[in-house]
């Protein structure tokens, strides 16, 4: 076998703390990868029940004891995460008023926020990302709905910020933050 980090040769790096029902057929695995831009050796996954953290490029993951432990629901890129020291976290929440559990202490705990004053209703944000600039602009698309909302006072409070021009039909958004 190549050598372990060989160039172009993909490597299992599941934990094998993760609950093997999480890649079974017709699950949706563990949910995405972020890096924390602050200290590239930390990545942080989940979204599905649980968060892990790798501090080694993603080698070994450990799962976080969080309080609460994140939803487990279908979700899109709901996981984001600032550079701020400690991490700041945020997870979508698809239930509810409050749309955002937000953790400033690199996921250990969580805290229920992020109402959507225009439509509170609305649907889940489902791909949460953190300008890289201001760990307080967050940019986030609903889940089959035809929008994208904008936090600036870190995800406590979301305005529609989408115009007329984008894809229509009832699409999940994934904004990007350039």
């Amino acid at each position: 076998p190549p050598a372990m980090g060989t160039p172009g040769v993909w490597e299992d790096v599941t934990s094998s703390e993760m609950d093997p029902e999480l890649f079974a057929d017709g699950e949706f695995g563990i949910g995405n990868i972020v890096t924390d831009p602050a200290r590239p050796t930390d990545l942080y996954a989940g979204g599905y029940g649980s968060i892990w953290k790798s501090t080694d490029y993603g080698l070994k993951w450990t799962k976080l004891d969080s309080k609460p432990n994140p939803p487990y629901l279908a979700l899109g890129h709901v996981l984001a995460v600032a550079g701020t020291t400690p991490a700041t976290l945020w997870m979508a929440n698809v239930n509810g008023e409050k749309h955002v559990f937000r953790s400033t202490d690199g996921g250990l705990t969580f805290t229920l926020t992020g109402t959507i004053a225009e439509q509170p209703d609305a649907a889940s944000l489902y791909s949460i990302v953190v300008d890289p600039n201001d760990a307080t602009h967050l940019l986030s698309g609903l889940h089959e709905q035809d929008k994208v909302l904008e936090s600036t006072d870190g995800g406590d409070t979301w305005k529609f910020v989408s115009g007329t021009g984008g894809p229509a039909g009832g699409k999940s958004w994934f904004p990007y933050v350039v």
